[in-house]
């Protein structure tokens, strides 16, 4: 769950470099889109601010549908995060 007007930060990283083109969306809980990123590199980044407190989805995806492993990171702004490759959280 988010608070509103936190800020939020939400990676996807592929640690294995399995050449996936990492895609990323955030919608509330009645399904409406607020945000989406597409990247043709091996990681994307969203900044995020939350308009409302409540309950929040990501999808996680290759651009072209292609599977593989990924780390996904949400974390509010400021704070201190540490990315392990391999590793799960």
């Amino acid at each position: 769950s988010m608070q509103s007007g936190f800020t939020y930060v939400i990676g996807m990283v592929d640690p294995l470099g399995s050449a996936l083109a990492p895609r990323l969306r955030i919608h509330d809980a009645a399904g409406i889109d607020l945000g989406y990123l597409d990247s043709d590199t091996d990681q994307a980044w969203i900044t995020f601010v939350a308009p409302s407190a409540g309950v929040y989805y990501l999808a996680a995806m290759d651009t072209a549908g292609n599977a593989g492993a990924f780390s996904l990171t949400v974390a509010e702004a400021g704070a201190r995060v540490q990315f392990v490759p391999g590793q799960s959280v």
